[in-house]
């Protein structure tokens, strides 16, 4: 096999290559390809199909979306094609980069962008590729510097690959200047570095090319392990094995191949992958050879000493040592695990598979037939394996992270109806579409990523124009970018979408990517309009009440619709004709408001004939079940009114002949929006209301006078009915007044009796005297008070408020009766509140009312029979009033409801007009009085009194 061919026994470049289809859903084997050729003929110095394997690798990028995320592979293609490229360039002659400019720095500045990012993974090739720039612009002593932080950076971060590739670029160079020694260092340490890698082929090379270098192919590498000759491995092994193990992404299948290759190319009868968990180890898959096959189980199962000896495994990942034992009946320091006598094993082979010096799993081997099992040659695989493996593992966990991520971040991208895309100003390339994307902006996945023409194409022609402007200006600025647009790709009709930009930025500050998403907006846009449409509704509603509500005139009410109706719609003619009549032999415009360019077309209030076609079209105004936009009029009429869009609809009025309600536009012509039409309909229909109400208000008002006059004479017979009522209340008036004037007077007869009597003592008491001549001055000014007071109630006088303290009031009344009360033998009680504060009343009129209550009390106990006679008189306080209660255990009241109508009484010589007075009285304070049945017998009167009111009443 030739080095630097991909040719495998039957399988041959030519052939493969032939059957190659660039689809879509092969890109990533042909890209996979594609790099791995890149790379062999790099190795093997033939630039030119590099740099050709290159272009094609390329192709499969910008195919498959996929492959954007795979990082390391796209690492690897920038890096070798750039060293490629590089190679073909020469330091002498007038373009020392050929035609190879553009292309390195591409490479160069996506390499800096990730080692930015992440420089543990990325930044030996960024250098490396810095480097090489340097070297070809003649820039020495810089290119000499990338050299050795590109070596540094591949050591330390476990690239040794890299590093072996970086002293060989460097020898190169240094060659090249006739720095021989320096060279011939730099190469024996790139052969060495190539020995650790497992690149015996390219080692081959070097050894034919510089036969000096030529080293003892047994030197021990770093982790004590003597490797075999380089002529022990067989090269189509290693190839296949290495293929195996980094063609698997998917963290299942990679596992299973990684065991059985092991396994197989080992010689081993068993074999466990192992992963540490912390302190703790658990065993990933275990692999057995059966008859013909090697059969591979996966599982996830903590270890216990009976699947495999603990201090091997122990021992080689605490140290990273590989751990072999030819022959476990040798003593040894592993010689007393259990698990080895247990199980009968001959032998044992434990590799740490290792990834910039970081354990990443362990893997397991064990045969029980034969003593050294694991030879040299199969040592080299495995060491090659391992290495792979090492790196293959921590990619498939990344892997199995990402497409975890990816499958969140796409359900994420459903559910909000966003995508996400990347674009390349440089190549004006779509790089990248999410499968959102493709939903959103209308694109089928299939046909694959659409280029930047077509998304122009896609913008509605109204947004086009914006949409470039602003993403040109943000490209020139390397700004943000946002814009907010139509599409009109859609078979659904137009939809609306938000895209935001964002640049990723270079070292020198040119922007050479951009990424950003697209969400679909049009739903609430929609909303956002439908809530416009209701808001912009209700506030012509509300200017349409306005007007309806001005006045209750039909003329001025219609006048007022038809102004705001023009203004809401900004149309040329609003118009109201009657009536809609098909059978009528003529109509007539009663309301019309135009625009100042169009004057009354309908000749307002003249008479228009309803001929055959008129009929017919009033009669499907009447018949439609809402507005007609553009009905179908003569073509005359059309032009005699000037009329280019036309909605209009029958109002029908109860109790009148429909009218017909419509708008004209003459300027243009107009499509009317559903928001528009229902606005419309419904001034209609508030219009239909409001004419039905104001032609009821008219014909009420046509019978004004008569119902004026009947309001008149029964305003005369209720007075007459009040004037026979007050004149029917005379006597009972008189008997109260007699009694009321009666106790004071008796009160002063006595009260002079006394004095006389104190008088003519001997010696006289002068003391007891004057108190009995106060008392006959109190008393006669309480009866002028009685006098004043019925003087008053004929003369309808308003009362005279004062402060009043209803206690005090209260005890007086009780003193003015206690006669009275004693002689029926019934108990008066007494419950005054404390807290009740002074109120502003007429004290007479209060006292009347207090008198009057108590009395039907006293009359309602005298007819009690071999019962307790109780009165109780009660003051309280009830929140801004005053209560008094008057609570007596009579026989109660069969209909208290109609107690306080005027001549309703239950007393048999009474004329029902006592309470009557006293609830007027008690209403003139703007208080209540009322009446409520005891539970056990008997009622209480009570009426409230506010605490706090003006004189104004």
């Amino acid at each position: 096999m030739t080095f630097g061919s991909l040719e495998v026994g039957s399988f041959t470049e030519h052939s493969f290559e032939g059957r190659l289809t660039g689809h879509r859903a092969l890109a990533i084997p042909e890209c996979f390809y594609w790099i791995r050729k890149l790379q062999a003929r790099f190795f093997a110095g033939d630039y030119a199909s590099a740099i050709d394997a290159a272009e094609k690798a390329e192709k499969c990028f910008s195919t498959s979306a996929s492959l954007s995320v795979m990082l390391m592979e796209r690492a690897e293609y920038h890096l070798y094609a750039a060293l490629a490229r590089a190679a073909c360039c020469e330091p002498i002659g007038p373009d020392p980069y050929a035609k190879y400019r553009d292309a390195l720095s591409a490479h160069e500045r996506q390499l800096r962008a990730w080692a930015e990012n992440c420089p543990q993974n990325f930044e030996d090739r960024a250098v490396l590729v810095g480097a090489e720039i340097a070297r070809i612009e003649g820039r020495l002593p810089e290119a000499m510097d990338l050299y050795e932080r590109a070596i540094r950076s591949a050591r330390s971060n476990g690239f040794v690959q890299n590093e072996a590739l970086s002293y060989e670029l460097a020898a190169r160079c240094y060659a090249a200047r006739g720095l021989e020694e320096i060279a011939h260092l730099y190469l024996e340490n790139a052969r060495r570095a190539y020995l650790r890698w497992g690149a015996d082929g390219k080692v081959r090379q070097l050894d034919q090319l510089h036969p000096g270098l030529r080293q003892d192919d047994r030197a021990p590498d770093p982790a004590g392990m003597v490797d075999a000759p380089v002529e022990d491995l067989d090269l189509a092994t290693v190839i296949k094995v290495s293929q195996a193990v980094s063609g698997e992404i998917v963290p299942e299948k990679l596992i299973e191949t990684l065991l059985r290759t092991a396994v197989e190319h080992a010689g081993a009868e068993r074999g466990l992958l192992i992963l540490p968990r912390g302190s703790e180890f658990l065993i990933q898959a275990e692999a057995k050879t059966g008859d013909r096959s090697v059969s591979v189980s996966l599982r996830e199962t903590p270890v216990s000493a009976d699947e495999f000896p603990e201090s091997v495994v122990r021992y080689a990942a605490r140290t990273r040592e590989i751990v072999m034992l030819d022959d476990t009946s040798v003593p040894c320091q592993h010689s007393t695990d259990p698990y080895l006598g247990a199980q009968g094993i001959r032998s044992v082979l434990c590799l740490p598979l290792m990834k910039q010096g970081a354990l990443v799993a362990l893997l397991y081997l064990e045969n029980r037939l034969a003593r050294g099992a694991f030879t040299p040659g199969g040592m080299a695989v495995l060491k090659v394996l391992a290495s792979q493996a090492a790196i293959s593992l921590e990619n498939s966990s990344l892997y199995r992270e990402l497409r975890r991520s990816r499958q969140y971040l796409a359900q994420a991208q459903k559910v909000s109806h966003t995508g996400s895309w990347a674009w390349s100003p440089v190549s004006n390339a779509v790089l990248y579409w999410s499968d959102e994307c493709y939903c959103v902006l209308g694109h089928d996945p299939a046909k694959g990523l659409p280029s930047f023409e077509q998304l122009v194409q896609d913008v509605h022609p109204d947004d086009r124009t914006r949409v470039l402007e602003s993403f040109g200006k943000a490209v020139r600025e390397g700004s943000d970018w946002e814009a907010e647009y139509r599409l009109g790709n859609f078979n659904t009709g137009v939809r609306t979408v938000r895209s935001m930009g964002h640049p990723i930025l270079d070292r020198s500050g040119q922007t050479f990517e951009y990424i950003g998403t697209v969400i679909d907006i049009t739903e609430r846009k929609r909303a956002e309009e439908a809530r416009e449409d209701h808001l912009w509704f209700l506030e012509c509603m509300d200017r349409i009440n306005r007007a309806m509500q001005r006045t209750n005139e039909v003329e001025g009410m219609t006048r007022g619709v038809l102004e705001e109706a023009l203004a809401i719609f900004d149309c040329d003619r609003a118009w109201l004709v009657y009536p809609c009549d098909p059978d009528a032999p003529v109509c007539r415009a009663v309301m019309e408001h135009t625009h100042p360019d169009y004057p009354g077309a309908f000749a307002l209030d003249q008479e228009l004939p309803v001929d055959a076609r008129g009929a017919e079209f009033l009669r499907a105004m009447l018949h439609a079940p809402g507005a007609l936009v553009d009905p179908d009029i003569p073509s005359e009429i059309r032009e005699q009114f000037n009329i280019v869009s036309m909605i209009a609809i029958a109002v029908c009025p109860r109790g009148d002949r429909p009218y017909l309600f419509g708008l004209h536009q003459c300027s243009h012509l107009r499509s009317w929006t559903t928001v528009e039409r229902r606005l419309f309909e419904e001034i209609a229909r508030r219009l239909e209301d409001a004419l039905t109400s104001a032609l009821a208000h008219r014909n009420l008002l046509v019978s004004e006078d008569a119902l004026r006059t009947r309001e008149d004479a029964l305003r005369h017979a209720r007075e007459k009915l009040a004037q026979a009522s007050r004149m029917a209340t005379v006597a009972e008036l008189s008997a109260s007044i007699a009694h009321e004037i009666n106790q004071p007077l008796q009160a002063v007869v006595a009260n002079g009796q006394a004095c006389r009597r104190w008088l003519a003592a001997t010696p006289p008491d002068i003391d007891k005297a004057r108190l009995s001549a106060e008392a006959i001055v109190r008393d006669g000014y309480a009866t002028a008070d009685v006098i004043s007071r019925i003087r008053a109630l004929f003369k309808r006088t308003a009362p005279t408020k004062v402060d009043l303290d209803i206690n005090k009031l209260i005890l007086q009344v009780c003193t003015l009766m206690a006669d009275e009360i004693h002689g029926n033998g019934i108990l008066l009680k007494t419950q005054l509140a404390q807290d009740v504060p002074m109120i502003r009343a007429d004290a007479v009129q209060i006292q009347q009312v207090i008198v009057n209550l108590v009395r039907n009390a006293i009359e309602a106990l005298s007819a009690t029979v071999e019962l307790p006679k109780s009165l109780l008189i009660r003051s309280r306080r009830d929140g801004d009033n005053v209560v008094v209660d008057v609570q007596d255990e009579g026989m109660g009241l069969a209909n208290p409801d109609t107690l306080f109508e005027p001549f309703a009484t239950t007393k048999e010589t009474g004329m029902g007009i006592g309470l009557a007075i006293c609830r007027s009285i008690v209403e003139a304070h703007a208080g209540r009085l009322w009446v409520v049945c005891n539970e056990i017998r008997g009622v209480t009167f009570s009426f409230s009194l506010p605490t706090e009111r003006s004189d104004a009443r």
